[in-house]
Order: C-alpha cells, then sequence, then structure tokens
C-alpha cells in the first residue's frame, strides 16, 4: 500500500545520491519527498540535470513537494541574496514539477533586532519576495523556526505578517518547531480548529490534517499530506 500522505525530507540520508535517494523513497512505498540546499557537497539534484531528475523521478512514482530552503529571507542585510535565491530555486522547481519552496527567518544569536523590528523587517522582505513568487507559479511557505535565537518563531505571528504584506504566502507548521516555539497550544488549537483550517488561521496549506492535542506538554499532532513534517 502507498504511503500517499507522507513525504522524506533528504537529510534523512544527507550523504546519498539523490537518485539513490528516490529509489530508497519508492523502495518503501513513498511518493513525496523534500530536497534541501543546504547539504555539504551537494546540490539539490546534485549533478543531474533537471529533465534528467524530473524523468527517474516519474518513473519511480516520486514526486518532489517543497525545496528547503530560502534561508533568512526576513533579514535586511540578506535579502537581495534571498530574492536571488528564491529566483533561482522557482526556476528549479518549475523545471523537476515541485510546487512549492520553503522560507526560513533569520536564526542568529547576534541577531540584534527587537521582536517590531524583525516584524516589519519580515513584512517588508514579504513584500519583496512575493512578486518573486506570483511570477515564477510557485507557492511560497513560511516556515517559522522555534529556537530562542529565531526571528520569526510564532505560526501566528507569521500569519499576521503575511496578511500585512498583502502577498500570497503560505504556512508550513511544523510541530518540532511549535514544540520549542512561543506559540500556545490553546491558542493555535483556538485559530486554527481541531478538524482542519477552518478558523482564522487561513494561511495554513489546505490539505492539513490536525488531530487534538493529546493529555500532556506537546504540540498538538499535525501533518499535511504532501509535506514533509513530525508526525505521532
Amino acid at each position: 500500500m502507498r504511503r500517499k500522505q507522507f513525504a522524506i525530507n533528504r537529510m534523512l540520508c544527507p550523504r546519498m545520491e539523490v537518485a539513490v535517494f528516490l529509489q530508497l523513497a519508492a523502495d518503501v512505498g513513498l511518493e513525496q519527498v523534500e530536497l534541501r540546499n543546504d547539504l555539504p557537497g551537494w546540490g539539490e539534484i546534485d549533478q543531474l540535470g533537471a529533465e534528467q531528475f524530473r524523468r527517474h523521478a516519474e518513473r519511480l512514482g516520486v514526486r518532489v513537494v517543497t525545496i528547503n530552503a530560502v534561508q533568512k529571507f526576513n533579514s535586511p542585510a540578506h535579502r537581495k541574496s534571498a530574492a536571488a535565491e528564491s529566483a533561482r530555486l522557482i526556476a528549479l522547481a518549475r523545471a523537476i514539477g515541485c510546487d512549492a519552496v520553503v522560507l526560513c527567518p533569520n536564526n542568529d544569536p547576534a541577531d540584534g533586532r527587537t521582536a517590531s523590528q524583525a516584524y516589519s523587517d519580515t513584512v517588508q522582505s514579504l513584500r519583496v519576495l512575493g512578486p518573486i513568487f506570483a511570477t515564477g507559479g510557485v507557492t511560497g511557505l513560511v516556515e517559522p523556526l522555534g529556537f530562542p535565537e529565531s526571528s520569526l518563531g510564532s505560526l501566528l505571528t507569521a500569519q499576521r505578517a503575511i496578511a500585512d504584506s498583502g502577498a500570497n504566502f503560505r504556512l508550513v507548521y511544523d510541530t518540532f518547531h511549535h514544540y520549542l516555539g512561543p506559540d500556545d497550544d490553546r491558542a493555535i488549537e483556538r485559530n486554527l480548529g481541531t478538524n482542519g483550517p477552518n478558523g482564522s488561521l487561513d494561511r495554513l496549506d489546505p490539505r492539513l490534517v490536525m488531530a487534538p492535542a493529546p493529555a500532556r506538554r506537546a504540540p498538538a499532532v499535525a501533518h499535511r499530506p504532501g509535506v514533509p513534517g513530525p508526525v505521532q
């Protein structure tokens, strides 16, 4: 039985050639994977051309659902490089049949911005990057990082920033980062609801499936079919 709701991130096997990684996914019954742009010594698709990669993936019945990630997207000092990297990853995504590219915020202990400054910079960066994604026809997925040094750790704050930017980005709900981050489980459930994105947290991918939180200090179990992430 094919496990259509699940995907694996290439970080699972960071030293494995991408063609072998796709074969691994197919061998264990998975149809979806997430590629990365930050594996030392490897490219997103290694030395394969986009068409060669796409044919290989199609033969195996495996699809790339996201490429992770445009880093430091909300840092003014990295805004130009984030725009260039967005354009590059969007072009690659289109060439290999991938629908989405992830954006991660600045995650640096030396980042001395106030919360207000970081928020304003996030909104401005989204305004700059929005037209690039819109023109490219690829979805931009903003992923809050819950580490203490992260400049954007809250799912709710990220939703507000997207709304204020006027750009058409969506959110990644990573339960690991939610567990580390500032959002309260009840606030998430109140804004999202436990049966899907029918509440006000409307920037989540519409395929998100969410179960009620267990009776312990842990985030609600969440998995969006087609996007890698922790599940229980």
